[in-house]
């Protein structure tokens, strides 16, 4: 029974030094501002040495021992590292509101979580091109990743083309539908609905567009107060 325990006791206790010598190798790349990439020879693999009592104690230890040793020496090679990448603005802002190992490995997840359900949008704008990945959050654009030309933008610059490309979606909704409350009714049956301009017409400059949507706004809803309150309840 005692050797059981003894068993038991050098298991668990090299588990628990292995898991926080990954935590700490974690929290220190993440305070440098790093991720590891997405990378099969770099994922974890199971150790089971882990399961030899005694050595299973002397290996975790010996790993924390060199890391103790190597890590600032690892971490002043990072840029050079090309299993590592820096965290791109989202995530490093994700990082900074809580700056711990585990949180450092479950950032990059997140992100790629978010990316796989945003939204995708081709933007082709005078000279620029490119693939815009966002979302919307309480009604504002956050653009999570830019690919070609137009990662070469600011990301307000990026969340504007986002945001003029949906004022023109809105703009011809309304002229072909009639009225803000008739699109919206059409977009509730139909959310894939596909807002071409009718006839290939040339659109207005988007000073227009905005200017137009916001009186169809005042004609239809600020002016009867009933609609008001409706459209208040959609949002």
């Amino acid at each position: 029974m005692q050797l059981l325990i003894i068993y038991l006791g050098t298991v668990i206790g090299s588990i628990i030094i292995k898991i926080k010598n990954l935590l700490d190798l974690s929290k220190d790349i993440g305070d440098m501002g790093y991720k590891a990439i997405d990378n099969e020879d770099y994922s974890p693999k199971r150790d089971y040495s882990l399961l030899i009592p005694i050595y299973n104690l002397f290996k975790v230890l010996d790993e924390r021992l060199k890391y103790k040793q190597t890590i600032d020496y690892f971490l002043n090679d990072l840029p050079n590292n090309p299993d590592f990448e820096p965290f791109n603005d989202i995530e490093a802002e994700a990082y900074l509101n809580k700056q711990t190992g585990l949180n450092a490995l479950l950032v990059p997840i997140m992100y790629k979580r978010r990316l796989e359900k945003a939204s995708v949008l081709k933007i082709t704008k005078d000279d620029i091109t490119g693939t815009v990945y966002y979302e919307i959050v309480d009604a504002d654009f956050i653009v999570l990743e830019a690919k070609g030309e137009i990662a070469k933008l600011s990301v307000e610059e990026q969340e504007k083309l986002v945001f003029e490309y949906w004022q023109r979606v809105v703009y011809r909704g309304i002229k072909n539908y009639g009225g803000i409350e008739k699109l919206m009714e059409a977009m509730a049956k139909n959310p894939s609905l596909d807002l071409k301009a009718e006839n290939d017409e040339p659109e207005p400059e988007i000073e227009e567009i905005n200017e137009f949507i916001n009186e169809a706004v005042k004609e239809e809803y600020l002016n009867t107060p009933e609609k008001a309150r409706k459209l208040n309840r959609k949002r």
